[in-house]
Formats: structure tokens, sequence, C-alpha cells
């Protein structure tokens, strides 16, 4: 369930960044073996190269500070809202609203650290 939270926190945080490059893309999420691909305007794919069942697609939308996602994780529904901030070295996102299937979350309220993802990378980490 952590890294399922992590990876959502993950890719709205990088969407969150209202810049054009921002939703493109690869990135990684700080310290966890995730990633998330931007395809389109508003359609992300997430994966775990350490949890298998950690791996799904959905859509995202955004303002100038909050990233919203709604994402089909082997049929798990989520719907997942976060706070987002850019840094210099990727994009601080912290969860504010997260449902699974209709049910209320309790979110981490510690934020998360996106990055690029390096091209070469193996398990998609940095």
């Amino acid at each position: 369930m952590k890294k399922v939270l992590t990876v959502l926190i993950f890719i709205f945080a990088v969407l969150s960044a209202a810049e054009s490059d921002i939703f493109t893309g690869a990135w990684c999420v700080e310290k966890e073996n995730m990633n998330i691909t931007f395809i389109g305007k508003d359609s992300v794919r997430f994966s775990s190269a350490d949890d298998e069942s950690v791996n799904g697609n959905g859509r995202y939308s955004f303002n100038d500070s909050l990233l919203i996602a709604q994402l089909d994780n082997s049929g798990m529904k989520m719907e997942i809202t976060y706070r987002y901030v850019k840094t210099d070295k990727g994009v601080k996102v912290t969860t504010k609203l997260f449902s699974i299937n209709g049910d209320a979350i309790k979110a981490n309220p510690e934020p998360i650290l996106l990055t690029r993802c390096v091209q070469n990378s193996k398990k998609g980490s940095k």
C-alpha cells in the first residue's frame, strides 16, 4: 500500500509543476524504485521495479498548486490530490487527499521528491 501511495504522489508531483516539459517522459520517486511516465496531455503510467503489483495507468489534471489523478492499479481505482512545489532538484509533492475504490485513506503527510529518471537507468531508479 505504501508503494502505491508513493507512486501516486510521485505522479501528481511531476504533473503539478506547471511547465510543459514536466508533463513528458519518465520521472522517478526519490528513495523508491518506481517510475512514472507521462504520455500526451493527460495520460500517465506508473510501475515499481520492486513490486509487480504496483503497475497501472490513469489520467491527471493540474492547476498552479494541485495535481489530481485518477488511477487504475489492477482494478483498484485510486483518486489522489497532491500539493506540489517545483524545486531545483525536481518536484516536491505532498498528498492532500487519497481514496481507493471510493474509501478515504489516511494520506502520508511527508513530502516526496520526484526527479527526472536517467535514460539508461536500471529498474527505473536514478
